[in-house]
């Protein structure tokens, strides 16, 4: 079973809910969902004195699974929790999705260049994807000796060429950065760059960044649905934690950044002419 946490705090405007704070100072619900064989239990907490009391939340779980699901505003260090890290399958949306925009945009390959950045080799298994849509694929690593295996790999297999540095100079004239990783260094790229990426970059980003790939639970699991949660976050612990493996195969219909959301058109039309419309 998942568990999930959503907390509120409960302001006193009044004496009256001063008293309470002293008397009752949290109050705290649970109820189970299904939907076939996945449950979760959606816990809120409701604190009057601006903390979590974490061993009422211990006694409600099923379990006693360290995993919670909660926002990352949820401080737990200390506790016997875990926050669920949904980056394994904010990765596989990303790379679902900008496989499917490069289909749509059917660029002639020698045209698309792309800079796939892994500076610790972390996320090899998109490159292998990228070759169909582009002659022009470098890849951009710290451990540029393992790449250079895996661009052995391709090119044994699909007959693929694919460079490998450890410059970043190489990102300069890139059409593309694909990042499965957060970006944690200033890049020399162009302003007219497209960046897919998994994580607002810690430094300063030219180019138009994406980081955000959304997706809609699918009718089987649609009775998990959060209100307080991205249908993503909820569909990354089913694939990761209940073993719903098929869940890889989702495309999302739409990205964003901090401030737009784009359809999936709407990025072929980026891809197509360097910038985005909706």
């Amino acid at each position: 079973m998942l568990t999930l946490l959503t907390a509120e705090e409960i302001t006193a405007v009044n004496i009256k809910d001063k008293i309470k704070a002293v008397f009752r100072p949290y109050s705290i619900t649970a109820d189970i969902r299904r939907s076939g064989d996945i449950s979760i239990m959606n816990i809120n907490y409701r604190s009057r004195r601006g903390r979590i009391r974490f061993d009422k939340i211990y006694d409600l779980c099923i379990g006693k699974r360290k995993t919670l699901l909660c926002s990352r505003d949820i401080d737990l260090d200390g506790t016997y929790f875990r926050r669920f890290d949904d980056r394994e399958f904010r990765t596989i949306l990303m790379g679902n999705f900008i496989c499917s925009v490069l289909e749509k945009a059917d660029t002639p390959p020698s045209c698309l260049s792309i800079c796939y950045y892994d500076p610790h080799a972390e996320y090899p298994s998109l490159l292998g994807r990228l070759t169909q849509f582009s002659d022009l694929i470098t890849v951009i690593s710290d451990m540029p000796r393992f790449y250079e295996n895996e661009a052995d790999r391709i090119a044994v297999e699909n007959g693929a060429a694919v460079s490998v540095s450890n410059s970043a100079e190489n990102l300069r004239s890139t059409d593309i950065l694909i990042a499965p990783t957060l970006i944690e260094k200033n890049l020399p790229l162009s302003p007219e760059t497209t960046v897919f990426t998994v994580a607002e970059p810690s430094v300063p980003c030219k180019g138009t960044v994406i980081t955000d790939y959304h997706a809609s639970l699918m009718q089987e699991y649609s009775q998990l649905r959060n209100d307080n949660f991205h249908d993503e976050y909820i569909m990354a612990a089913i694939y990761s934690l209940c073993g719903k493996k098929e869940l890889a195969q989702t495309v999302p219909s739409s990205c964003s950044n901090n401030t737009d959301i784009f359809t999936l058109e709407g990025t072929v039309r980026l891809i197509k002419s360097g910038c985005i419309k909706n």
